[in-house]
């Protein structure tokens, strides 16, 4: 544990005592709790049992409450009814917009601050620092907007037909099941990604072609699931100019135990979860 260190949001000098989830807790709590020995495996230890995910001495203990008021308000309000009942709607506020930042902001942290964002150069490597600051700033209530650096969210419900949308066997599987983060870059575009079960959270980092994402943008209000209609988020993810077709042309984070999908089977001695690579 270190001495002191500066929080990585608000940049305080603090005596870190305890660890930040990188991914939020009840995630984790949720895989464990419907899986079926209530273990998860990580990808570079697959014989190894994990309680939990990817935790670091991140941020100070002003910062880590203040995301956890958005957490909880996100958690109960929005994700456990989802994966409980994926008709579930709801009218949200400014907690939502605040939860997703706060998630694509602690993705894109976390890997610059391990140096794993190598691949980003150029304009992209700017965009990078302009979308931190912006990010911190909102979380920090010193500005109330976030510009072209929104957050879109599809949720996953329903079944792809992935032999007529030419995507693995296991697309299903992953979509509704898996966790992931992750940092892409292509000539086209930059963005975070972070999956939390059957929800997909994209940070656009640089991304100039905004028409391409439909109904898909969480904004400081609105209603739950964003009124997607299924065509538009089946054209985001797997059309011809969609997430999928993209990031198999773009780079990604050289995450070492920080990218990765959880798989479930009834015969499996447990949640497996193991590096998911684009």
């Amino acid at each position: 544990m270190p001495n002191k260190q500066k929080c990585a949001l608000c940049a305080v000098e603090y005596a870190p005592t305890e660890l930040s989830h990188i991914v939020p807790k009840f995630v984790y709590r949720w895989l464990k709790a419907t899986s079926a020995t209530k273990f998860m495996r990580f990808g570079p230890k697959m014989n190894q049992r994990a309680q939990d995910g990817i935790k670091d001495y991140f941020l100070c203990e002003a910062c880590e409450d203040s995301f956890e008021k958005h957490e909880s308000k996100f958690a109960s309000d929005i994700f456990t009814p989802f994966v409980q009942d994926n008709c579930h709607t709801a009218d949200y506020g400014e907690y939502m917009l605040k939860f997703a930042v706060s998630v694509s902001w602690r993705v894109l942290a976390y890997a610059q601050e391990n140096g794993l964002l190598h691949h980003f150069r150029g304009r992209h490597a700017v965009a990078v620092t302009d979308t931190l600051a912006i990010w911190r700033d909102y979380l920090l209530n010193k500005t109330h907007e976030i510009g072209n650096h929104e957050i879109h969210l599809l949720p996953m419900s329903g079944v792809i037909d992935h032999s007529s949308a030419g995507v693995p066997e296991n697309i299903n599987r992953y979509l509704r099941r898996a966790i992931e983060i992750n940092v892409g870059v292509a000539n086209t575009g930059a963005f975070t990604y972070c999956k939390l079960g059957p929800m997909i959270f994209i940070g656009l980092i640089h991304y100039p072609e905004l028409a391409h994402w439909q109904k898909t943008k969480i904004n400081k209000s609105g209603q739950f699931p964003l009124l997607l209609r299924r065509n538009s988020w089946i054209s985001s993810l797997c059309g011809a100019g969609g997430w999928l077709n993209l990031n198999r042309n773009c780079q990604s984070a050289s995450w070492k135990t920080s990218k990765y999908h959880t798989r479930r089977t009834s015969t499996a001695s447990s949640s497996r979860i193991h590096t998911k690579h684009f």
